[in-house]
């Protein structure tokens, strides 16, 4: 399949996967981020945080950082649509990669 990139009206936005504290803004865990901003080697984390962290950490580890990815997810938290989502940004690439090389450098 043959994509052409329309000329003239296209405005860029340059956008970097979200780390993990913000992730925790986006899903407005705001007491959490600011808990491991000001968090000091050696003292010890309580249970309840301990725990709450490590939930989100695994939810972390799902969604990934994509932006639209984290979006979708803290809006509905729905993991079946952020997997919509991140397969549509792997054929976007797989599209764009098939612009450059030929079919034996794309193996």
């Amino acid at each position: 399949m043959k994509l052409s990139m329309p000329v003239g009206r296209i405005e860029f936005c340059y956008m970097f996967p979200l780390n993990f504290r913000e992730f925790l803004w986006a899903l407005s865990e705001y007491n959490l981020a600011s808990f491991l901003d000001n968090y000091v080697p050696g003292i010890e984390i309580s249970e309840p945080v301990h725990a709450k962290l490590l939930v989100l950490l695994r939810e972390y580890f799902f969604v990934g950082g994509m932006p639209e990815a984290v979006y979708e997810y803290a809006k509905n938290r729905n993991l079946l649509e952020v997997s919509r989502i991140h397969n549509s940004i792997l054929t976007s690439l797989k599209y764009d990669f098939s612009k450059y090389g030929s079919k034996n450098q794309q193996i």
